[in-house]
């Protein structure tokens, strides 16, 4: 059960105390009032049938019209307005409770409810203290268990910045020692470029007083062909290497060819008899040789690629 307890001013200037008990915070189940004065009671029921009846008369969503009726009777806003009629009340009568909202200077009304007079006023006035009571007693509570997590949030807070401020300081050390050794680095650089151009003037200057020596320059450019050179010769030589290995390779994969060759030898004509000379010494009779047959030939061709090898 959801109860809400409040202050209230009527039109005629008069101030109330206003109990809502409702199955739904939103009040959609309906709701009980309980009005009074400190002296005498009122109370009055609305069910959830007259809201929404309430809700389509004035044409708004339900929603919409719940939360307006929600801000009117459980908090206590200066856009809404109360009226009693009549007014003022009489112990003993009835009284219509009539509830408005006011905006841009227009009001429009969102209900009213009749409430009946209480026969024991005083019990329901104590009744209201205690519920006032109780209430006050859970927000102390709450107080303190709000109070608490705030202390032990506080703590967190200054224990972070604890550990920021020293992550902040480390950060800055190794910046800084990071820059140093940045300009360590550069001053380096930059003295070995000052030798290195030194060493270079110093070459110009012996080059011009020795007009026989080359010019810096050119030696190194004689250096770097010197260089190649021998770097030619150097992949000459592995080459030369290299190709020697393949032919032993060769060489040695080769079968023994002197039977064959013996053979073929046998198969061979004998040689022409030597010339006559005639009486003319001057003159040379050309030998001549019989035609060989092809299969000869082919045997001779064969025999001087052997003997070549």
């Amino acid at each position: 059960m959801a109860t809400w307890v409040h202050e209230v001013s009527v039109s005629t200037g008069s101030s109330y105390f206003l109990r809502v008990d409702s199955g739904r915070p939103d009040l959609s189940l309906g709701f009980q009032l309980l009005l009074t004065d400190g002296r005498s009671a009122w109370r009055g029921q609305v069910s959830a049938e007259s809201l929404r009846q309430e809700a389509s008369e004035m044409e708004m969503q339900e929603e919409s019209y719940l939360q307006d009726l929600q801000g009117a009777l459980t908090q206590a806003q200066s856009c809404y307005r109360f009226s009693l009629t009549p007014s003022p009340p009489e112990d003993g009568e009835t009284l219509t409770l009539t509830y408005e909202k006011v905006q841009e200077d227009i009001s429009f009304q969102l209900g009213s409810v009749p409430l009946q007079s209480v026969s024991n006023p005083t019990e329901e006035v104590r009744q209201l203290l205690l519920h006032s009571l109780e209430r006050r007693s859970s927000l102390q509570d709450q107080n303190q268990r709000l109070e608490q997590e705030n202390q032990i949030l506080r703590r967190e807070h200054l224990r972070a910045s604890a550990e920021l401020t020293v992550c902040v300081g480390g950060k800055e050390a190794w910046e800084a020692a990071l820059f140093q050794q940045f300009v360590e680095v550069l001053n380096t650089q930059k003295a070995l470029t000052r030798v290195l151009q030194d060493s270079v003037e110093n070459l110009k200057q012996d080059s011009s007083e020795d007009p026989s020596a080359p010019a810096g320059d050119d030696h190194l450019r004689e250096v770097n062909c010197e260089d190649e050179a021998q770097d030619l010769q150097a992949a000459s030589t592995s080459s030369a290497a290299a190709t020697d290995d393949i032919l032993d390779e060769l060489l040695s994969d080769l079968t023994d060819v002197a039977p064959s060759r013996k053979r073929r030898r046998h198969l061979r004509t004998p040689a022409a008899p030597p010339p006559k000379r005639t009486d003319n010494p001057t003159k040379t009779s050309t030998p001549s040789t019989p035609p060989l047959n092809p299969s000869e030939a082919a045997g001779w061709e064969i025999d001087d690629l052997f003997e070549d090898i």
